[in-house]
């Protein structure tokens, strides 16, 4: 009897954490697809705290799964051939479930292709140079920052085939890849928009993309014909014009 006594006394005086075992925990899952919500496979899903990583690999059909402490999160997305994507995501309490959806780009380059060349002119007395193998070309994106000052958290950034600059404006146009165009990409952290054309208002600090417009940030993916981001903003949203 004694013996029962002391340890229920010992229990009592224990601390109200040693009930609840481990830290609240939640279950995150969702899907990595690409546009046209195809699901990639083997995409990377990482969530990082200031002290704790988390990394999950998606399924074939793009799905993953993974149980996380609750707190504030940097995720950070990619797969092989698609832009990687980047955004903040928080986990308030133990909900039993959340779910994490995220929409890639394809920002893959040109695949090597053959291109014809004019045959380079021989001078007299000069031994005649080596002509480049055709075969050996590649188009490959260029990429620009856009970052003024104003935006240093957003990262902003494009990927551009051909770039023209008109004074307060500078567009931006894709790749001519053979039998597929690769369109114009801008990426900025919490979201990215591929279009036909982007051009950017140097002083205001705005993008907007014009044709085949393409939008992927926290409220999934959307589409238009013409697409507008202020990113002088700390929380830009892409506003659909038309």
């Amino acid at each position: 009897m004694v013996f029962f006594l002391v340890l229920i006394v010992a229990l009592s005086n224990q601390p109200r954490n040693f009930w609840q075992g481990r830290e609240p925990i939640c279950h995150v899952r969702g899907s990595i697809t690409d546009p046209q919500m195809v699901g990639v496979g083997d995409a990377k899903v990482e969530f990082t705290t200031a002290e704790k990583r988390f990394i999950a690999h998606a399924a074939v059909d793009g799905t993953y799964s993974l149980f996380l402490p609750l707190g504030n999160y940097k995720v950070d997305v990619e797969a092989q051939g698609y832009c990687p994507y980047t955004q903040d995501v928080a986990i308030a309490k133990a909900e039993g479930k959340k779910t994490f959806d995220f929409a890639l780009l394809d920002c893959s380059d040109c695949t090597n292709m053959i291109i014809d060349f004019v045959e380079p002119r021989i001078e007299p007395d000069v031994a005649p140079p080596n002509p480049p193998n055709p075969g050996s070309f590649v188009f490959k994106y260029q990429q620009e920052k856009l970052d003024d000052g104003r935006s240093t958290e957003l990262k902003p950034s494009v990927l551009f085939g051909r770039r023209s600059d008109a004074g307060e404006f500078t567009e931006y146009t894709g790749l001519d890849c053979p039998g597929k165009k690769k369109l114009a990409v801008l990426r900025y952290s919490g979201g990215s928009l591929r279009a036909a054309k982007l051009q950017y208002a140097k002083e205001a600090h705005k993008v907007k993309g014009e044709g085949d417009v393409t939008v992927v940030d926290r409220r999934g993916v959307t589409r238009g014909s013409t697409v507008e981001v202020d990113l002088a903003s700390e929380a830009p949203t892409a506003v659909i014009v038309k």
